[in-house]
């Protein structure tokens, strides 16, 4: 179990927030960001509350997988929306880790159009290879980022169309 440090838990404890080890003693009715003393913390706030990369590959791997069953049901309108928010999740990550779009772009963004259009296509042979082209694109991805081990996940063993 994750410990808290000892300033964030006297800050959760006692109504306060934490950032980068200092506790502050949060107005009622102010909440969490505009309760924080000066600008500069609630933009610690802020940066701390997005998160990161992990952030946004769960949200999307979340989507895939939704997608992935989409495509089953024969349903490609949701897919296609899934593949909308895939895309739109990656966006906002990139915000938070400008250094992953250079990969992003050559590899998962090149054949987003292509997948789009199938799905959107109607025919479903065409939008299962589709899938497999998504789903090759993100580990592909993951490998050119030195994060291979992360294609080993059931994620990408059971969501495949043969």
């Amino acid at each position: 179990m994750r410990q808290f440090g000892k300033y964030k838990l006297a800050a959760l404890l006692g109504g306060g927030v934490a950032v980068a080890g200092v506790a502050f003693a949060q107005p009622l009715g102010e909440g969490w960001l505009l309760g924080a003393p000066d600008d500069a913390t609630r933009f610690e706030l802020l940066e701390d509350d997005a998160g990161g990369t992990g952030r946004t590959m769960f949200e999307m791997s979340v989507r895939f997988e939704r997608m992935y069953m989409a495509v089953v049901d024969g349903d490609l309108a949701i897919a296609a929306r899934y593949w909308d928010s895939i895309e739109g999740a990656l966006s906002r990550g990139l915000v938070r880790r400008p250094d992953r779009t250079e990969t992003a772009e050559a590899i998962f963004l090149s054949v987003y159009d292509e997948v789009e259009a199938a799905f959107e296509g109607g025919n479903i042979s065409e939008a299962r290879t589709a899938f497999m082209t998504a789903r090759a694109a993100c580990m592909a991805c993951h490998v050119a980022n030195d994060l291979a081990e992360i294609n080993e996940q059931r994620l990408f063993r059971a969501n495949v169309f043969q």
